[in-house]
């Protein structure tokens, strides 16, 4: 106690007397887009953890931090102090940037650090390499297939990671928002799939990890923000026990400005859907009766995004009681593009008769291969509606919320056979009494459970005893190895003891033969058992017979049964 106080006094003593050094540093200074470094805030011989604003980096994206890190040692008499904070940062531009002059506080002092030049590459100059650009050995880059797309056409976002180095592990740590965009992912793999790549002479090896559809949601200048990803790279020369060592970096992609041009004004003023698509129409039956329910079915396929494409507005006759759509949406997932089919089914009820038109319908869309409007439709379809005999002319038969309500409506009758109840007979039926039986078999049930295990643990220790002989004999080792065949007649000896007083513990052999002298008070027994445990004590100093140890083998096992037999 006396020596730790005045370790920690010397240490108050040194600290005091120590000035307080604060630095700042960013490693590396040069590096590439989506690169990140570190920043670092020391304090040499403060202590406490240094203080520091640092939301005014405008220019920089701080992906992590502040980590912490507390370092103490004592050198030639005198003790030191490193307190540190870290975080790892991403500049948001290319070329020259600045960290500002930043203001720490430490032990209640402030002071002020020098800005700091932090040199951004462009990332599309990878090979242009001279002596003063670091060797990049991965990255990512986001691609789409066309900057400059109409509203609501699609375009496909790409993330592929490039390598020149062995990778241990890659993990997407945030996702831009996509503001501006419907998006609807197509391909994420589980794992790294790396194939041969060519940067212009440079030989890479690339995975796409992410490839999302967006379809932008209005016009003009759309920026995509940059993904940030986690990169474990496997360290040549350091090996842990099992596995080489590995090193994770932070890095994130290059941000993608897109110019999304404006949809061309229609002749109607309404807008419409992007893409190429068909539609048409059917029903079952041209001919059907008044008052009969039909399935009206428009399809729509094509490309482009099938879950918003819809039809113009229907004016459907009034001689139809039309009931809301049923939609369903089936998705081709085996293509980039988007794509599929659009069914759209109305439950139509004709509540006059003689011929009634369904107008047909039609669908606007962009076309983007001739980049104008275009209206297709479906034909429009005659029903023969026959009078309903059973009805007055006059009659509108049933409305929407009857036929919906229709089925609740109906009142099964029951065919079952009656349970009828005799005269002058008992009120309580068997089935009662039965019920109430079994609900106090139930209740008295967990008393019965608990009774039960309350005797299962009164009796445990002497039902252990029981078993001593067979638990003491299961111990015993018939092995070729001597001294394996004593210890395992020692280990028996006390599994039996320990079976008999309910007490476990490991016994010397001195403990043993005082138990069974005490137990039985029987000399040549205990004399026996004395010399064959001596064996087993001798046997780790001097070699023993195979022979001799196989018959103080059978002669323990005839000894246990024979002490098993008296206790």
């Amino acid at each position: 106690m006396v020596v730790k106080n005045l370790i920690l006094f010397f240490f108050v003593i040194n600290l005091g007397f120590s000035q307080v050094n604060v630095k700042v540093s960013a490693e590396p200074r040069t590096l590439y887009e989506g690169d990140s470094f570190t920043l670092t805030v020391s304090a040499e011989n403060g202590n406490e953890m240094p203080n520091v604003n640092i939301s005014n980096l405008r220019d920089f994206r701080v992906v992590s931090g502040p980590s912490q890190s507390t370092n103490m040692q004592w050198i030639n008499g005198k003790m030191s102090s490193n307190y540190s904070l870290s975080w790892t940062i991403i500049p948001k531009k290319k070329g020259q940037s600045e960290i500002p002059a930043l203001n720490i506080k430490v032990d209640g002092k402030s002071f002020k650090s020098n800005p700091i030049k932090i040199s951004v590459l462009d990332s599309s100059k990878i090979n242009k390499k001279n002596n003063q650009t670091p060797d990049r050995k991965f990255f990512i880059e986001a691609k789409v297939d066309n900057q400059n797309p109409y509203r609501g056409e699609q375009i496909t976002l790409t993330y592929t990671l490039y390598t020149k180095t062995d990778l241990s592990g890659f993990d997407i740590l945030e996702l831009p928002r996509y503001q501006g965009f419907w998006t609807q992912e197509l391909y994420s793999p589980s794992n790294l799939q790396l194939k041969e790549a060519w940067i212009g002479n440079d030989k890479w090896y690339g995975s796409i990890v992410k490839k999302i559809a967006l379809f932008p949601t209005k016009s003009g200048n759309i920026q995509i923000e940059p993904m940030t990803a986690v990169v474990g790279v496997r360290e040549k020369g350091r090996r842990s026990f099992f596995f080489s060592s590995s090193k994770e970096y932070t890095v994130s992609t290059n941000s993608l400005n897109l110019d999304v041009s404006a949809l061309p004004k229609t002749n109607s003023g309404r807008s419409g859907s992007v893409g190429s698509w068909s539609i048409s129409s059917k029903i079952k039956s041209n001919e059907l009766k008044q008052d009969e329910a039909i399935s009206y079915i428009i399809t729509i396929k094509g490309t482009g995004n099938i879950k918003t494409v819809d039809i113009q507005d229907i004016t459907f006759p009034r001689e139809l009681e039309v009931f809301d759509p049923e939609i369903n949406i089936k998705q081709n997932e085996l293509t980039d593009k988007i794509s599929g089919t659009k069914i759209i089914e109305y439950i139509l009820i004709p509540r006059y008769s003689g011929e009634i038109i369904i107008p047909k319908v039609d669908l606007l869309y962009f076309d983007l291969n001739s980049k104008k409007w275009r209206i297709k439709s479906t034909k429009a379809i005659t029903l023969d509606v026959e009078a309903n005999a059973n009805i007055g002319t006059n009659t509108t038969g049933l409305t929407k919320k009857e036929i919906a309500l229709l089925e609740k409506d109906i009142r099964y009758s029951d065919q079952m056979k009656p349970n009828w109840l005799k005269m002058n007979q008992q009120s309580i039926s068997k089935s009662t009494i039965f019920i109430f039986v079994l609900a106090l078999f139930f209740f008295i049930l967990p008393s019965m459970l608990n009774i039960s295990k309350s005797r299962l643990d009164e009796t445990k220790s002497s039902r252990i005893a029981k078993k001593a002989y067979k638990l003491s004999i299961s111990d015993l080792n018939d092995s070729e190895d001597a001294l394996l065949v004593y210890s395992s007649i020692q280990k028996a000896l006390n599994t039996f003891i320990n079976a008999r007083t309910g007490i476990k513990a490991e016994r010397s052999n001195n403990e043993i033969l005082k138990w069974i002298n005490q137990k039985l008070n029987n000399e040549s027994l205990s004399t026996e058992m004395k010399k064959i445990l001596d064996r087993g004590d001798a046997v780790r100093f001097a070699q023993v017979s195979n022979k001799e140890s196989k018959s103080d083998l059978e002669n323990m096992k005839k000894l246990i049964k024979n002490l098993d037999e008296k206790c």
